[in-house]
């Protein structure tokens, strides 16, 4: 017997929150790697979606392997392999894209880190004997941020797999939800 509240088991309950988490998830990392000034106000979001995303699919995961063991879904064991399977698939997938944007953030520091640097480098000068008016100028080359070029590149390289990680994981979201929700509404009164 599948652990119930209030008489509901514990599966229908549990699967709402990768529901909302994963697709929130997914649009957060598109804007977070597309809209670059907009990184600031939502990385901590982010940051937590990467690790909640996966948790929930893990424990919906659980609680549907208990679930599984129930007699209600007897006659319908292709499908929830293949709904076991997507869920399996997405779960990884999250998993993967989790590293991936913590380093993503990280770069993403460094380069505002650099970018503030740079800002402070740039000192007021008296310009041709005119001491009210006052130009501003770079201190010296070497104060520019000698990794920019290469962080921007790994940037763009690490953002476009996140997309694509991101972009799969919607897919994998929908196919699992999809295929568990076929089979709760199949051949049910409200389909006649």
């Amino acid at each position: 017997m599948p652990i119930q509240i209030a008489g509901i088991p514990l599966h229908p309950l549990i699967v709402h929150a990768p529901i909302v988490l994963v697709p929130l998830f997914v649009l957060l990392v598109l804007l977070y790697v597309v809209i670059p000034p907009i990184r600031r106000h939502i990385g901590w979001a982010v940051f937590t979606l990467t690790i909640l995303a996966p948790a929930t699919v893990f424990l919906a995961r659980l609680s549907g392997e208990e679930f599984r063991t129930a007699k209600i879904f007897a006659d319908a064991a292709t499908e929830i392999n293949k709904h076991e399977g997507y869920s399996t698939v997405l779960f990884w997938l999250l998993v993967a894209i989790a590293p991936i944007t913590w380093l993503f953030a990280a770069l993403e520091r460094g380069r505002r880190t650099a970018r503030a640097r740079r800002e402070d480098s740039y000192t007021p000068v008296a310009s041709d004997g005119d001491d009210d008016s006052a130009t501003t100028r770079k201190l010296s080359a070497s104060d520019d941020d000698p990794a920019s070029k290469g962080r921007v590149i790994v940037m763009v390289v690490l953002g476009l797999v996140m997309l694509g990680l991101a972009g799969v994981s919607a897919y994998y979201a929908y196919k699992t939800g999809d295929s568990g929700a076929r089979m709760a509404w199949e051949d049910t009164p409200l389909d006649k």
